[in-house]
């Protein structure tokens, strides 16, 4: 990956463009494995580069992952009426994954999404 290409991944999600994964989750109530780990991986890359540590894609970040966070909140509330289909059974490693590429984003320490420390593997 290279810095153009993370920094579209995220803008298109931001923007909930066709074929990223928060259109997949939004638009067709589908979780895409392929298109979270593309997610990440852009945020992953940011994190390492010192020099796109930028107001508008901290914003980025952190408003795309508030979209996913309410989509699992909307799906797991029995009064709600959205539900994705494929979500993994452990969820919740995922959300772990996301957690510390953020804070490695924010903090600048990119120990914190060294794949060998996580339960959840490609």
């Amino acid at each position: 990956m290279d810095l153009c290409r993370a920094k579209q991944i995220l803008q298109d999600n931001f923007e909930c463009k066709e074929n990223c994964f928060i259109y997949f989750l939004y638009e067709k109530n589908l979780f895409v494995e392929g298109r979270f780990w593309e997610y990440y991986d852009s945020i992953a890359f940011l994190a390492k580069s010192d020099d796109e540590k930028t107001m508008d894609i901290a914003m980025q970040i952190t408003e795309s992952y508030q979209k996913i966070l309410t989509l699992f909140i909307c799906h797991f509330d029995p009064n709600d009426g959205y539900a994705m289909d494929n979500i993994p059974q452990n969820y919740n490693e995922y959300f772990e994954r996301i957690e510390y590429v953020i804070w490695a984003y924010f903090k600048g320490n990119v120990k914190q999404i060294d794949d060998s420390m996580f339960e959840l593997q490609r």
